[in-house]
């Protein structure tokens, strides 16, 4: 460090005036800095909070409060309106059309397993049917979490991509004959499959549509691979499920509120 010696103005003056007046000169002292001598310090770098880091916990029962249907415990641990928001809603809806269908959200609850990884902020997701349905093996990981700053999830990317890019954005509406038919959510699965879930407001009883057909941008008629439905019941409302393979968002459902009055619900 680089010493600075500074003898003031003021102290030059007057030894010069003594030395004019023949007044003794006091007794030399050795000069030191008017400025006091500062040592810089380059603050400590303030590490940017990591959300996700702090709220890893929560994160972890997140997802397996997911794949267990769990949107008591999921949805609470969401942002407001966002991605992660809308997919625990087509969950919880989702699992509203099978059981009023008669089957079993809970099914292959026991074939999941995780593996999550603090450092890597990964979550690794492996399936084994248990059932003896045949269902496919999967393996896939839920990386690149998104948070708010009050530890609440946003989104994050799992095998398809961005959560974002796999949940419908439009909830589109009719309404015909007494009852009220909106897109509650649209999902595309890792396999492909386009499912649509349907929220029937209706004021009468009756049956649903049971087959809807379902256009997609490709200009190709779909009707559903897999139905979770059941009769209306008046002044209640009903959730509605259909499984579409090999589709994609951007196309036309077509349903039948009876026989003789469609109505149709844009997905995208």
């Amino acid at each position: 460090m680089k010493r600075t010696l500074t003898l003031t103005a003021a102290a030059a003056i007057t030894l010069s005036l003594a030395a004019c007046s023949g007044a003794e000169a006091p007794d030399e002292q050795p000069a030191t800095s008017q400025a006091a001598e500062s040592e810089t310090t380059s603050p400590t770098p303030t590490e940017e909070p990591d959300p996700v880091a702090e709220n890893w916990d929560d994160i972890v029962t997140f997802v397996e409060a997911v794949y267990a249907n769990d949107a008591d415990v999921a949805m609470p641990l969401t942002a407001k309106d966002s991605p992660a928001a809308e997919y625990v809603a087509y969950i919880r809806d989702n699992a509203l059309a099978e059981q009023t269908a008669g089957f079993d959200p809970h099914m292959f609850d026991d074939g999941y397993s995780f593996d999550d990884d603090e450092e890597k902020q990964e979550v690794d997701i492996s399936f084994r049917d248990t059932t003896g349905n045949g269902s496919d093996p999967q393996d896939y990981t839920w990386s690149d979490w998104k948070m708010t700053d009050d530890g609440k999830i946003e989104s994050w990317t799992g095998a398809s991509g961005s959560i974002e890019k796999v949940l419908g954005k439009k909830h589109d509406k009719q309404k015909a004959k007494g009852q009220k038919v909106t897109v509650a959510h649209a999902y595309k699965s890792n396999s492909g499959t386009v499912v649509i879930v349907l929220k029937v407001d209706s004021e009468t009883g009756g049956y649903p549509d049971y087959a809807p057909v379902y256009v997609g941008p490709d200009g190709v008629a779909r009707k559903p691979a897999q139905v979770n439905a059941t009769d209306l019941v008046e002044g209640a409302t009903s959730y509605l499920s259909f499984l579409y393979q090999d589709a994609d968002f951007g196309g036309k459902l077509k349903y039948l509120v009876d026989y003789e009055t469609p109505v149709t619900l844009t997905i995208k």
